[in-house]
């Protein structure tokens, strides 16, 4: 043998483990899954984000759920993304410790 046994070789761990899959969120908005919604430097921030802004941000102005012109920009990354305090705050909270919340 040229490497360790590992305990799936053994029979101790079964080899088809089911890792779970959170299912796609369904939103009423089209904007539902863009971070633009939480972000601190957005000027179309849904939370509450009085003075947290560094950059002014005016990407959903190009849009096309903004206006419906323009072409579809629902964002999952962003390099100017800051999030704002209230969002992680509630991120915080769904935090979970061994399965527990």
């Amino acid at each position: 043998m040229n490497h360790q046994i590992t305990l799936e070789e053994l029979g101790f761990i079964p080899k088809s483990r089911k890792e779970y899959i959170e299912p796609k969120k369904q939103y009423a908005s089209p904007c539902g899954g863009c971070i633009c919604n939480h972000c601190a430097n957005s000027v179309e921030c849904w939370d509450d984000c009085t003075g947290e802004m560094e950059d002014p941000c005016f990407t959903c102005d190009e849009c096309i759920n903004y206006d419906g012109h323009g072409r579809r920009k629902n964002r999952t990354e962003c390099g100017r993304y800051k999030i704002t305090n209230k969002h992680a705050e509630y991120l915080r909270k769904t935090f979970r410790v061994n399965g527990k919340r």
